[in-house]
């Protein structure tokens, strides 16, 4: 660091370093120990031991300040001195032997329920009734203790205690009625045959199962409580899948089915324009009529009349064997003379 000239402190005089070991959070004494002589330091500016009294050194770093205060929160709070007087404490003293006599009989009562058969379908309302019974014989029992607060926080404890209890027989429920589900499902997936709707025959089926699954489940969750058995809904969802996939697969290689949806189905298109040449002109006349060259026309042959050497005007007299012909004959032959006059 360079200092302007006219400063006559120098860049050491600026700064000054400080370490601070604490001890590990396992030792909190010491630590918060420790937590505090920082706090003296950097946060309280009553005390003779702040190192930003009197504007000496630059405000600290707002970082620094954020991460001492979430250091300080990890230390424990002196918690308020307890006055409660002789009553209150043999009062709370006997109110949790009850909650704890009744939480032993609600025990006892929910052990019925596990030596039942491995689904129960109507295990909610069985465990709520269970629940229900206990807090009215807890109630009824404390009733007569004159502090409030005490039964009030025992039977919160004893409400705790029962929910936890009643959670591990809902979820080993849950995966009984899990099992049953998938065991159904293959059942039904052995017994289908090929199709060639099998993928939404399939579909179909998966969703069906799950709505059982769901309507069954519902009625396992005791009343008042948000559980949700989200977690072996995925988990059985995902196995039926999978086995559908298997079994589509296993329908493809036996060349039993065929998914069309992956293929294009080709369509032929053809158009016919009907003219008086639908199929085109002939090998000798081009079919693009610009390139058509006009044709010069051929000249037919004249038809040339039957002469015998004379003129038109002539006689047939003077031919040699004319005269003997006779009168009929000779007729004819005057007829077969035809000029150029009566053919065109």
């Amino acid at each position: 660091m360079v200092l302007p000239d006219d400063v006559a402190i120098s860049s050491a005089d600026l700064f000054e370093l400080r370490t601070l070991f604490l001890s590990h959070k396992l030792s909190l004494d010491s630590y918060c120990k420790g937590l505090e002589e920082l706090r003296a330091q950097f946060l309280a500016e009553d005390t003779s031991e702040y190192l930003f009294a009197g504007g000496k050194w630059s405000a600290p770093a707002s970082e620094t300040h954020r991460l001492l205060l979430n250091m300080f929160d990890t230390c424990p709070r002196p918690s308020p001195p307890n006055n409660a007087r002789p009553s209150q404490v043999l009062a709370a003293f006997h109110v949790g032997q009850v909650a704890e006599a009744t939480a032993k009989g609600f025990s006892k009562s929910l052990a019925t329920l596990k030596k039942a058969p491995t689904v129960i379908a109507d295990f909610g309302a069985k465990a709520s009734t269970l629940m229900d019974e206990s807090l009215a014989n807890f109630d009824e029992k404390a009733a007569s203790f004159p502090s409030r607060a005490a039964v009030a926080e025992a039977r919160a404890t004893l409400v705790e205690l029962m929910q936890r209890a009643v959670y591990t027989q809902y979820k080993k429920q849950l995966v009984a009625v899990q099992k049953a589900w998938l065991a159904k499902f293959r059942t039904k997936l052995a017994a289908m045959k090929p199709s060639i709707e099998v993928e939404s025959q399939l579909r179909s089926l998966v969703s069906d199962m799950k709505d059982g699954f769901n309507e069954q489940v519902d009625q396992l969750l005791p009343a008042g409580l948000d559980w949700t058995p989200a977690y072996e809904r995925a988990a059985l969802v995902d196995s039926m899948n999978e086995q559908s996939q298997l079994h589509v697969d296993t329908l493809t290689v036996q060349g039993l089915y065929l998914n069309m949806d992956k293929y294009k189905m080709p369509i032929d298109v053809s158009l016919h324009w009907l003219l008086p040449k639908p199929f085109g002109d002939g090998a000798n006349v081009p079919i693009n009529p610009a390139k058509m060259k006009p044709r010069k026309p051929t000249k037919r042959p004249k038809a040339r009349a039957l002469t015998f050497g004379v003129d038109d005007d002539a006689t047939l007299e003077g031919i040699d064997g004319m005269d003997s012909l006779p009168d009929e004959m000779d007729a004819k032959v005057r007829a077969m003379v035809f000029a150029d006059k009566m053919i065109e």
